[in-house]
C-alpha cells in the first residue's frame, strides 16, 4: 500500500437507507471509544510464563481544551 492510496473500510459502503438505520449518536460512539476489547492473541505472562490474553482499553484522562469532532 502507498501512503497516497484510498482504502475504503467496509463499514463506510452503506446505502442511506442503511446508514440511517446504524445511526451511532455522540454519547454511544463515546462509550464504544472506552470499552475494553479482548486481544486475539495470546502472550507468555514474563512472571508465571503462561499464555494469557490481554485486554486494551482507551481513556481520555485529561480533555484538550477543544475537542474537535
Amino acid at each position: 500500500m502507498h501512503s497516497n492510496e484510498v482504502v475504503e473500510h467496509a463499514s463506510v459502503n452503506l446505502d442511506l437507507d442503511e446508514a440511517e438505520t446504524h445511526y451511532t449518536n455522540l454519547d454511544d460512539c463515546l462509550q464504544k471509544f472506552h470499552r475494553t476489547e479482548i486481544l486475539e492473541n495470546e502472550m507468555k505472562c514474563a512472571k508465571c510464563l503462561v499464555n494469557t490474553t490481554h485486554n486494551k482499553k482507551l481513556e481520555i484522562f485529561r480533555p484538550p481544551p477543544v475537542l474537535i469532532i
